[in-house]
């Protein structure tokens, strides 16, 4: 008889012990053979006499030590997720959650070194951690709310007269008290017959007594809010909730949303925010769904690039009065159709059900010879090949990128790069470049050639670098459904979202596995339109900077005294050159020390000649000649790096834009000069370490150009911010998350 090992803290309140507690009591009820060992952190500790006479089934089975004879499975939930000292055949990380979409590198990196399986509490995490690059099989089994259930109610001695909104949760930042408080007192005042009843708990991130402090002074008249701090027994919870109006759970982010759950087993309408784990658990109907936005996340747990979802003030406050509003006939119908949801999938027998199934089939997977050897290879040092249909080695940001990303794939990648044709190349192409297929505008786009290059080809995943000029939307769709039907996946980089023909990408990208996008805008437009399944954001990555910059800008100073304005990417008009230009010329009259250097490359269409013709006309208009030099070579990017280094500022002066994300703005951020961008969306993910200035108007500009020459500490405010984006956005670090994006879930789909 197969035997699991179950590891974490089980006695406190804690959510990880409550998780811990029940999985194990369901087990026990499916008959598995099962051994518990308590650990906090790093520590093992014995659990207390109360516990254990309080759990009688559960203490003959506690160990103080780890077995040496190992179990089947060793199976573990652990904040933080520790992967060390497994003592089980198969190593499990079981019922795990986390509440942003951006997973931290270093526990990837961990989860893919030591665990055999990890099962989570929502398709929501398991997305997170896909996408995050986790390689290890990934189970979704939910969590169980049938405990508040178990007892009958009791009373808590906590005055629920009139109709009271609920919030049960820790008040962390992203169960969004603040806008909880503010949408509550906003809505209603005492002559409202309602009141706020936080139940919630200490904790060193908890501000909600600041927070009612900061409400009572701004609405003096609101309506009555209560904060319990002490624990309330099963029994006592189930009499709140019963007592209550509606549960309001306008998170920002939920691994699951247990308090969700629990509510709706016992008949209490739900206020929720439809995102995240608690997506789980509101279907449409269920409850009274809360408007969000997504934004990035501010958390003591964000790492690096990571989002959730602002609740709407305005849509909680109206979702608030509507319940309140709501007649007996609508609250019987939403509440009636939660419990029948809640109580047919997530009890605490189907969770167990669920894991031990799961740890079932991963043992299973591994015992077999064929599949233990299809494992072997997939962990050895054999290169994987993942395949790129792109445009490359052309006058193309895309086919940049792509150079970019392909480059930096981690050492046990290769590159298959499967190319468009060119008329003219800017490099040669490598001995991976196979060129099988035209694009749009061209004949019939050969789409027959690319698939056939692609099969026979051994990729495992094939990522398509799209551009509405590449494919129309039903091209694409035979391509995505073909690589599905022979178990490629498949991943399409949107280069561009704002386009007329954005809904007709939905059958190829539903037959996709990702939709990859750069700015989180471009993840909402594409979630909002229901165009895609799986869209994630992937940032657009970063060059590492150029070696000696100091010398490149000391040699360039030497013996002249002038400030050197610098500007990069392609000689077009939405670049706003021609402003700049106009700007430096009106600049140049409070400070003739001003130098312009464009870095401007021709693009290969006759528009880009024609528009670099009009600029050098203006530049001998405003007698500019000495004050402006030219490049409109298309260079390489250390040679790029190297120029922009030595200027003393980076002006991007776009005035139109419908790209997704602006790669010339990656080499002017990877150079480490100051950079003035003007106010265009593109630039929005860099807020935070440039320089704005309004699209378009030629003054603004000239006057912020002459304002960051005569305050240099203005002008170098954002060195340190800029060092860090250049070295979390690094190609190295955003190659390593695409791989493990693709190929786990390309290893996911083997094992199932």
């Amino acid at each position: 008889m197969r035997e699991i090992l179950l590891e974490g803290p089980f006695e406190s309140d804690y959510s990880l012990a409550i998780v811990n507690r029940r999985l194990a009591k369901g087990l026990l009820a499916l008959n598995v053979s099962l051994k518990l060992h308590q650990r906090d952190n790093t520590t093992p500790y014995p659990p207390s006499d109360a516990f254990l006479r309080d759990n009688p089934d559960l203490a003959p089975l506690f160990v103080d030590t780890l077995p040496r004879q190992p179990a089947d499975v060793h199976s573990r939930y652990i904040y933080p997720p520790y992967t060390d000292r497994f003592a089980g055949k198969l190593r499990a990380m079981h019922c795990y959650g986390w509440e942003e979409s951006g997973f931290p590198l270093r526990y990837v990196e961990e989860f893919n070194r030591g665990l055999d399986l990890v099962t989570v509490m929502s398709g929501y995490v398991r997305d997170v951690l896909q996408n995050s690059g986790v390689r290890a099989p990934i189970a979704v089994v939910g969590l169980g709310a049938d405990h508040i259930l178990e007892r009958a109610p009791r009373r808590a001695g906590l005055d629920t007269s009139g109709f009271v909104f609920l919030n049960v949760s820790s008040c962390f930042p992203r169960k969004a008290p603040e806008v909880l408080i503010r949408a509550f007192c906003e809505e209603f005042t005492r002559r409202d017959d309602v009141r706020l009843i936080v139940k919630t708990f200490e904790n060193p991130h908890n501000r909600i007594r600041e927070i009612v402090d900061e409400a009572d002074s701004r609405w003096p008249s609101h309506a009555p809010i209560e904060v319990v701090f002490r624990p309330l027994e099963l029994d006592e919870m189930r009499w709140l909730y019963e007592q209550s109006g509606a549960l309001v759970s306008a998170s920002r982010g939920e691994g699951f949303g247990l308090p969700v759950a629990e509510a709706m087993l016992t008949g209490c309408p739900v206020i929720a925010t439809v995102y995240s784990g608690q997506a789980d658990i509101c279907p449409e109907g269920s409850c009274w769904p809360v408007e969000y936005r997504l934004e990035p996340a501010r958390t003591h747990l964000t790492e690096g690039e990571s989002y959730w979802a602002e609740p709407v003030l305005d849509s909680l406050r109206a979702q608030m009065r509507a319940v309140y509003q709501a007649s007996g006939a609508e609250l019987r119908r939403r509440t009636a159709l939660a419990k029948e949801f809640v109580s047919q999938r997530f009890t605490w027998r189907q969770t167990a059900e669920r894991h031990w199934a799961a740890c079932c089939q991963a043992l299973e997977n591994r015992e077999r010879p064929l599949r233990a050897l299809s494992q072997a290879l997939v962990s050895s040092n054999k290169a994987r090949r993942i395949g790129f249909v792109t445009s490359w080695n052309t006058r193309c940001g895309i086919a940049e990128y792509t150079r970019y990303l392909a480059g930096s794939l981690p050492e046990d990648c290769q590159p298959v790069i499967f190319a468009s044709e060119a008329a003219e190349t800017v490099r040669p192409d490598e001995d991976y470049v196979v060129r099988c297929w035209t694009q749009e505008g061209d004949a019939d786009g050969n789409l027959d050639t690319l698939l056939a290059a692609i099969l026979n080809s051994g990729v495992e995943a094939v990522s398509v670098q799209f551009n509405f000029g590449f494919f129309s939307p039903p091209r694409l769709r035979r391509l995505t459904e073909t690589l599905r039907r022979h178990g490629i996946t498949t991943a399409v980089t949107m280069h561009a979202t704002a386009h007329k023909n954005l809904l007709q990408m939905k059958p190829a990208l539903w037959a996709s596995d990702f939709c990859i996008c750069h700015r989180r805008e471009e993840v909402e437009r594409i979630r909002e339109s229901g165009v895609a399944r799986n869209a994630v954001w992937l940032p657009h990555g970063i060059p590492a900077p150029p070696a000696g910059r100091e010398a490149l800008r000391a040699g360039r100073r030497r013996g002249t005294g002038t400030f050197v304005v610098g500007c990069f990417g392609f000689f077009l008009p939405p670049k706003g050159i021609h402003h700049l230009v106009n700007a430096i010329a009106l600049a140049r009259r409070v400070n003739p020390l001003l130098h312009l250097k464009l870095i401007n490359a021709l693009y290969p269409i006759p528009e880009s000649r024609k528009y670099a013709a009009e600029c050098l006309e203006l530049i001998a208009e405003k007698e500019l000649g000495g004050a402006v030099s030219v490049i409109t070579e298309f260079l390489d990017e250390r040679s790029v790096l190297e120029e922009l280094a030595s200027t003393d500022l980076v002006v991007l002066p776009y005035t139109y834009s419908t790209e997704s994300a602006s790669g010339a703005a990656r080499l002017p951020i990877a150079s480490l000069t100051p950079v003035l961008c003007s106010d265009l969306a593109i630039f929005d993910e860099f807020r935070d370490c440039v320089h704005r200035f309004p699209a378009g108007d030629a003054v603004a500009l000239a006057n912020a150009i002459l304002r960051l020459v005569r305050n240099p500490q203005e002008l170098a405010c954002f060195s340190a911010r800029q060092a860090q984006v250049t070295a979390e956005l690094a190609w190295p670090v955003i190659a390593k998350r695409f791989a493990g994006m693709l190929l786990g879930a390309r290893q996911a789909a083997a094992g199932s």
